[in-house]
């Protein structure tokens, strides 16, 4: 019976440890967003969905779906500021390869907006992948390479014929 009980306890700690953890973190993706570090806003935000989804507390319900809300509206914020960065590059592979990155995460925030029934979070990521296209191919059509700037605005469009 003893042990029963000490185990029952066991888990009622572990439960409370966790969910501690969840508005814990919660509170931390809140900070980070504040200071504008989407990155870390992001993991954090994952964490919470990730460790909160199963719980019943109505406190850890909340900030999961405050996460779920929120998470796509980070990544469209990081998909922006890897996009600018990829603007001040000069070395062209080095310039794709970040226009790419940029590509891959405005894609997740699609995705993720998807997932999690956000349609406003999902069209702004799909308008700033088109915006993005732009970004990238405008150089190419500046300086005449008309092949290369229609192989990327075309990507754009298929994207987001908007």
């Amino acid at each position: 019976m003893k042990k029963f009980i000490l185990m029952v306890v066991a888990l009622l700690s572990i439960s409370f440890v966790q969910a501690q953890s969840v508005v814990e973190n919660y509170n931390e993706a809140s900070k980070a967003v504040q200071a504008k570090d989407f990155v870390k806003a992001a993991e954090l935000y994952e964490a919470v969905i990730a460790d909160g989804s199963e719980e019943e507390d109505a406190t850890i319900l909340g900030c999961v779906e405050n996460a779920k809300k929120n998470l796509p509206v980070m990544y469209v914020y990081i998909g922006k500021l890897t996009a600018g960065a990829a603007t001040k590059l000069e070395d062209p592979k080095a310039k794709d390869a970040k226009f790419a990155e940029a590509i891959t995460v405005l894609e997740k925030a699609v995705s993720k907006a998807k997932s999690y029934r956000n349609t406003k979070a999902a069209t702004t990521a799909t308008t700033t992948i088109g915006q993005v296209y732009k970004a990238h191919g405008g150089p190419y059509f500046n300086d005449g390479d008309y092949a290369k700037a229609i192989e990327i605005f075309s990507k754009g469009y298929a994207a987001n014929n908007k």
